[in-house]
């Protein structure tokens, strides 16, 4: 069976094994953020630095980001103004992923594809 997304909910000593895990199955890392934007942006950093510590490589890996609850488009501004800002600093994976884009009426406030970075690969898709 395919591993299931990280989230908070994974012990801090099991996130290097299922950063592996997901490594076998998946081109991209599968990760479900807090609703509490400093908290979203406090487990990226943990999930990056942990996979950084495994292989520098594995820095790279597009995220794939699944907020945990709603958010309001206040609240979808800014943790997509974060995540923008952490892959621009070279802190966060330069491309992340999503399974699809939120539709129109719910992306107030909310520009992933404009606001992060663009790489020869194509466009960042989607966004919380």
């Amino acid at each position: 069976a395919a591993p299931t997304a990280l989230s908070p909910r994974v012990a801090p000593e099991r996130l290097a094994d299922r950063l592996e895990q997901q490594r076998e199955h998946y081109d991209h890392t599968r990760v479900i953020v807090p609703a509490d934007v400093d908290q979203a942006m406090a487990f990226l950093d943990l999930v990056v630095s942990t996979a950084r510590a495994q292989d520098p490589a594995d820095a790279g890996r597009p995220l794939w980001i699944t907020p945990s609850g709603t958010l309001s488009p206040e609240e979808a501004h800014r943790l997509v103004t974060g995540i923008a800002r952490e892959m621009a600093a070279g802190r966060l994976p330069r491309r992340p992923c999503s399974p699809s884009r939120p539709p129109p009426s719910t992306r107030t406030g909310c520009r992933l594809c404009s606001a992060a970075p663009t790489d020869s690969r194509g466009p960042p898709v989607g966004g919380p």
